[in-house]
């Protein structure tokens, strides 16, 4: 898969994530791509991203945050806790 065909899957399946939580169709702001885009190049799984957004979901009673990048501390944790797994493995 070339590099922008993955970012565009990457950024696409979070904002189809965060719109179906939110009930509602959602578009990234040029913010959140960047913060997107950045989790993507740092390696973190999708499937991180889209936990940590289902999970600030239920902690907010279903209602979601209003930008996606409130999420990058909860995710930014989440891939420590990962990652420091793999790594004592």
């Amino acid at each position: 898969m070339r590099t922008e065909d993955g970012e565009r899957s990457y950024v696409r399946a979070v904002e189809g994530a965060w719109s179906k939580l939110a009930g509602r169709p959602v578009v990234v702001s040029p913010r959140e791509f960047e913060a997107i885009d950045g989790w993507r190049r740092r390696g973190i799984p999708l499937a991180i991203v889209l936990e940590a957004l289902k999970a600030a979901g239920a902690r907010r009673s279903g209602r979601v945050p209003r930008s996606l990048t409130a999420l990058t501390p909860a995710i930014e944790d989440a891939f420590a806790v990962v990652a420091s797994g793999r790594i004592a493995s």
